[in-house]
């Protein structure tokens, strides 16, 4: 009896010590009822990548980090040992990239398999190739790289800008700006009453406002209603429009400057003194001559209407022609 209760207490014991074992193995992620694979990856730097934690692959979790430690006394390499499920055939030149797997940054590994597969396969306690993903910050640090230089740039153009006002912003400058907002005021006070009386102006004349409107409505209407014979008029401005295009314009152009051109070979020989008119304006004896014959002549005509009896006689009788002043004589 006290050998059988041994045995029993014995097996007991085996028993919750074998569900300790799977139960702490089973809070970190480890399955010992499944057989896992084991590879290496050298980092130089592990970014706070932790043991126990996920190896991916597209997003599916096949496997975990059992062991991290440093490669030698050096302390100048990492050595991340993993432990993946062995029905994941892992093939060669896979990349083992450490990320973020959520948004508190906790680091992650996903698997990479190259898009050119060789023949050969990886086998247990083979190496993968390290490759890390920048944090955040690097992530921001870069996207944000190209601006910095225009950020500098435009933080030195407003400290200077601010400088320069520091330097117009003075005690004299403050109070004409004072003033300028002073006169502002006043020119918006203006503008209300200009406003104001407007809508008064308007107000008091809305009957007129409305019969002009009407008015307009009226001549619109109108306009709507002789639309056709507008369209008339217009259909023959067309016609006149082409009667214009079809007349001999070109003809009537030609004769005009023929005779432009006439007219100015007149005007040429009449300066030049060509001709009687030409001699008339170039001779100054000529037209001294003529005024003088002109003056002769007047004379002439008045001392014919004060004595016409010298210069013509009327015989009556078939006399022999003597005047009255004669027969007197005698």
């Amino acid at each position: 009896m006290k050998t059988d209760k041994i045995i029993n207490v014995g097996l007991l014991v085996v028993l919750l010590l074998a569900i300790l074992f799977w139960g702490l193995n089973f809070l970190k992620g480890r399955n010992v009822f499944s057989k896992e694979n084991t590879f290496y990856v050298v980092y130089e730097d592990i970014n706070g990548l932790e043991k126990n934690t996920g190896v991916y692959l597209r997003g599916f979790k096949i496997g975990q980090v059992r062991d991290i430690r440093f490669m030698s006394s050096a302390y100048d390499r990492l050595i991340v040992e993993l432990a993946i499920n062995s029905d994941v055939i892992i093939p060669q030149n896979t990349v083992a990239r450490i990320f973020s797997s959520d948004i508190m940054g906790t680091k992650a590994i996903d698997l990479i398999f190259p898009e050119v597969r060789t023949a050969y396969n990886l086998q247990s306690r083979d190496t993968l190739v390290a490759d890390v993903e920048g944090g955040i910050i690097d992530q921001v640090r870069l996207e944000i790289a190209p601006y910095k230089v225009h950020i500098d740039n435009i933080m030195e153009s407003a400290i200077s800008t601010i400088e320069q006002l520091k330097l117009l912003i003075n005690k004299n400058t403050a109070e004409s700006i004072h003033q300028s907002i002073i006169a502002l005021q006043g020119t918006i006070v203006a503008v209300q009453h200009a406003a104001n009386s407007a809508d008064n102006i308007l107000s008091s004349n809305a009957e007129n406002m409305n019969s002009i409107l009407s008015n307009v409505n009226t001549f619109s209407q109108t306009l709507s209603n002789n639309t056709e014979t507008l369209n008339r008029a217009i259909a023959n401005l067309d016609v006149f429009a082409d009667s214009l295009s079809q007349a001999n314009v070109h003809s009537l152009i030609n004769n005009a400057e023929a005779t432009a051109a006439q007219l100015q070979e007149l005007t040429t020989r009449i300066n030049n003194g060509e001709g009687t008119l030409g001699a008339l304006m170039k001779n100054d004896q000529l037209y001294t001559n003529l005024e003088n014959t002109s003056a002769q002549l007047n004379k002439l005509i008045i001392d014919i209407q004060k004595n016409p009896k010298r210069y013509v006689s009327f015989p009556i009788f078939g006399g022999g022609g003597k005047n009255k002043n004669e027969v007197e004589n005698k």
